[in-house]
């Protein structure tokens, strides 16, 4: 019996890359930022999201939050399946910095610089596994 696929590093990498640049645009809505992960879309017209599965192995779903009241992304979050490690996505997107206080057995972190449009930061379980990566969006 075959198990998941293995993970897609660049894949996923790229994908980060696109919703940064969608996000990060003036004009930019959820539904184009949950376009940018180049599946389908789900907007089954919830006040706070959109959902698109994505085509890179290694990531079971893309999410896009809304901003209250309107049609702007607030962050989008990358679901991964196991087998992405923290030191892999450092090489593409920048030394992690912890965010301390967080739930027991998980880390969360900064990736890179929070100097832009938007910033990135991952999830980290107990097993050192990323299980989510998140693109936020910074206030205008």
């Amino acid at each position: 019996m075959a198990g998941p696929p293995t993970p897609d590093l660049a894949g996923i990498v790229n994908l980060v890359g696109r919703l940064m640049e969608a996000i990060a645009r003036a004009d930019a809505t959820a539904v184009d930022v949950a376009r940018a992960a180049g599946s389908d879309v789900s907007d089954d017209g919830a006040p706070l999201g959109v959902k698109t599965p994505a085509d890179v192995p290694g990531v079971e779903q893309v999410s896009v939050t809304r901003q209250w009241g309107g049609e702007v992304p607030n962050a989008a979050a990358i679901t991964l399946t196991a087998g992405v490690r923290l030191p892999q996505l450092e090489v593409h997107l920048g030394a992690a910095r912890p965010i301390p206080g967080v739930r027991p057995g998980e880390q969360l972190v900064v990736l890179g610089g929070a100097d832009g449009d938007a910033t990135t930061l991952a999830a980290v379980d107990a097993s050192g596994d990323v299980r989510t990566i998140t693109v936020r969006r910074e206030s205008d």
